[in-house]
């Protein structure tokens, strides 16, 4: 038989002894500042599982972990893969939050009111950028929720961030910023501090050059420390403006996919989220210091009076040398590169990117702001096409092309106020549309060919009227026909047409459809009803006029939709295009 089972009960709770809450608020408030409070930062740090906790390091730990760093750059090969971790540890009292709400209520204030410092935290590979620090600490404020807005200081310090020049940075290729960028990434706690509308001062500190931190070794080799060109009193002055929002870019926070400040304390970089933004994850750089996902990005700089304003360019001035050479030298190499004597010829069958035309001012950003939009408004563009067997054009590529969108910032033009050109309002350019016909047509009679001229009229929608369309028909012995038309000229040419089977009544009938516009290569507009025309098919006049006038009398059209997503065929996009025309 089992022995029984011995159940040890505690006293009976003395009904008349006073409880916490029955002491006196000052009371309550010194034992809370005795327990809570604290004279010193209490210290946080990036733990094995990525979270952040409260940590206590003692001269011990920090002596075991700069021998350890020591023994490691000079080629220990027994010691473990990571260094000593931090400890983690509860800080004393905080066990009391829990007892009640009511005291919770009381206490907590307290507690956050304390400094909290993240220290560096070594790890195998150094966080170059900071975004690992970044991505810990928002994580960490978001965790407290509603209780986050007491949290009132929170020092960063900067030795958590690698130095840039070292070989074992951030490998993570997928990241907006690089270390090549010189950015300290702090989107994620910005975003972190706007959710919960705190108040929270945040400010960086120096724990000054660890020179163990980097290790020699077939991945590591000695570095200075990044701590020389980090300006404390700038970084902290920019990191709270943005707290703050000084900018007003709290409202976009949804849009932002990464904040940037430069160490200098001179400006950063609000980089947006665009449609996009999950093709180019991952995307590797194809020019020196060019990073595509600035190609959307907004930066600002810090004025002389210390106020925070936007720029349209990076407010880190320092001149930089460019694969070595000077920049006068490198300047006169772009001018004899970029020459503009010449036109510049776009096969649009083929074109991809500007890249394949000027890839020299994509070397690095700078050169990118200074001479993309000059190259664009001082040369000449030649865009040409060539039509498939049926006369047809991909026309979907010309439309992208004409609504490229530039900085002009130069002195040579204004361009919209300064802001923006739009390739096909602000450049020069003329369209050239090659049609063949094959060798096995006779030129003569010269044989008149047709393409579709709604898809151009779409693609040409926002470009400047003033410019030229070539049409050019071959034969098998070369070309035979050609005409220039503008685009005011096309444009007087189809509104006419289209009036004829567009009324008012119709834009309030998306079911009604327009009947497709062909033009030959002498600029003649003919009217197709069924949208089915092939290139040396004959078709009945009377039988197609016959079909036009019933559907005028019936106020419908039964034909084929033009082939472009944006026009769609419909009654009520013809008479926007109406109201559009100004002849």
């Amino acid at each position: 038989m089992s022995a029984p089972t011995k159940v040890v009960v505690s006293e009976p709770a003395d009904p008349d002894a006073p409880s916490f809450l029955t002491l006196p608020a000052e009371i309550r408030n010194w034992i809370y500042a005795i327990l809570l409070s604290s004279k010193d930062n209490l210290q946080l740090a990036v733990v094995a599982n990525g979270s952040v906790a409260l940590v206590r390091r003692s001269s011990a730990d920090a002596a075991a972990e700069m021998e350890y760093y020591d023994k490691l750059r000079r080629g220990f090969s027994t010691l473990n893969n990571d260094p000593p971790k931090p400890r983690r540890v509860q800080q004393d009292g905080i066990e009391l939050l829990r007892t009640c709400r009511l005291i919770h209520y009381e206490a907590a204030p307290i507690l956050y009111a304390n400094t909290f410092l993240l220290h560096a935290t070594r790890n195998k590979y150094h966080d170059t950028i900071g975004r690992h620090l970044n991505s810990a600490i928002s994580a960490w404020l978001q965790e407290f929720g509603q209780h986050g807005r007491s949290i009132q200081k929170l020092v960063l310090d900067l030795g958590a961030i690698g130095p840039w020049s070292c070989a074992c940075g951030d490998p993570d290729i997928s990241a907006i910023f690089q270390k090549d960028d010189r950015y300290i990434s702090c989107g994620a706690l910005l975003d972190a501090i706007w959710s919960s509308d705190s108040n929270l001062t945040v400010s960086f500190v120096d724990s000054g050059p660890i020179p163990s931190f980097c290790t020699s070794g077939p991945f590591h080799y000695p570095v200075p420390p990044p701590h020389s060109c980090c300006d404390l009193g700038h970084l902290n002055q920019v990191i709270q403006q943005l707290a703050q929002d000084e900018l007003g870019m709290k409202k976009f926070r949804k849009a932002i996919g990464e904040i940037g400040i430069f160490p200098s304390g001179l400006g950063g970089v609000f980089v947006f989220q665009t449609t996009d933004w999950q093709s180019r994850q991952g995307q590797l750089r194809s020019f020196r210091d060019y990073n595509p996902f600035f190609e959307n990005a907004k930066f600002f700089e810090a004025t002389e009076n210390g106020a925070l304003r936007f720029c349209t360019n990076k407010a880190d001035t320092t001149p930089r040398t460019v694969l070595g050479v000077p920049p006068k030298a490198f300047k006169r190499i772009i001018e004899y590169t970029l020459d503009s004597s010449a036109s510049y010829e776009i096969d649009l069958d083929s074109f991809r990117d500007f890249r394949d035309l000027c890839g020299v001012v994509y070397l690095d950003w700078n050169t990118h702001l200074r001479e993309f939009d000059k190259y664009l408004l001082t040369h000449n563009f030649n865009i040409s096409m060539t039509a498939d067997t049926n006369a047809n054009f991909n026309f979907s590529k010309l439309k992208r092309l004409l609504n490229v969108v530039f900085v002009a910032d130069t002195d040579l033009l204004t361009v919209n106020q300064g802001d923006e050109g739009e390739f096909g309002v602000d450049v020069d350019y003329s369209i050239n549309l090659h049609i063949h016909l094959g060798a096995h047509v006779s030129t003569s009679p010269p044989k008149v060919a047709h393409f579709n001229v709604i898809p151009l009229v779409v693609a040409t929608f926002n470009a400047n009227p003033d410019r030229h369309i070539n049409v050019h028909t071959y034969s098998g012995n070369g070309r035979i026909k050609g005409k220039t038309i503008s685009i005011k000229n096309l444009r007087r040419l189809v509104v006419p047409v289209l009036r004829k089977y567009v009324r008012y009544d119709h834009a309030m009938n998306p079911g009604l459809l327009c009947p497709e516009l062909w033009m030959d290569d002498q600029g003649m507009i003919e009217v197709v009803s069924t949208g089915s025309r092939v290139l040396g098919r004959e078709r009945d006049p009377v039988e197609e006029y016959r079909t036009l006038w019933s559907a005028w009398s019936t106020g419908y059209v039964g034909a084929k939709a033009p082939p472009v997503p944006e026009v769609d065929g419909l009654a009520s996009s013809m008479y926007l295009y109406l109201k559009w025309i100004t002849l």
